[in-house]
């Protein structure tokens, strides 16, 4: 990744409240493994590999969108690593993004290019809704339902 703070394809709109709040999620569980070498497959705005990096953790990235400078342009059913090269491999929001026949096979290649950690998470789509207000002298409250369809 360039030494730009955001690719052109994400603008600071990108990098929401929420979506902070899920980088925090995934660098917590990506130091918790205590890695030297990871791989992030998606590259999104580089946050995460950034931080990473500024922990003094060797990340290495992928993403099959030259544009977003990924260190290695590849699909994640086919990586150009031999087994077992990382600590820890990571595909956040990743997944969703392909038919579910091919995500199958990126797990796989996930778990070959992995020594021991192999971190996902993928976007919670049930239809939900949020409720949150701050009561003085309460303080804050929230409420998270689902909705059933």
């Amino acid at each position: 990744m360039g030494d730009k703070l955001f690719s052109h394809e994400y603008d600071f709109s990108y990098d929401s409240k929420r979506r902070f709040v899920s980088y925090w999620h995934q660098i917590r569980e990506v130091i918790s493994c205590d890695p030297l070498q990871v791989l992030e497959i998606g590259v999104g705005s580089g946050f995460v590999s950034r931080y990473l990096r500024g922990r003094g953790i060797a990340v290495k990235t992928v993403d099959i969108d030259a544009s977003l400078e990924p260190d290695v342009v590849a699909d994640v059913t086919k990586l150009p690593f031999l087994d077992s090269s990382f600590d820890v491999v990571t595909a956040y929001e990743v997944l969703e993004h392909m038919p579910f026949e091919k995500s199958i096979e990126g797990l796989s290649e996930l778990r070959r290019v992995s020594s021991k950690w192999v971190l996902i998470s993928l976007p919670d789509a049930r239809h939900a809704f949020r409720f949150a207000c701050t009561i003085p002298r309460i303080g804050y409250m929230q409420y998270v339902g689902t909705i059933p369809f």
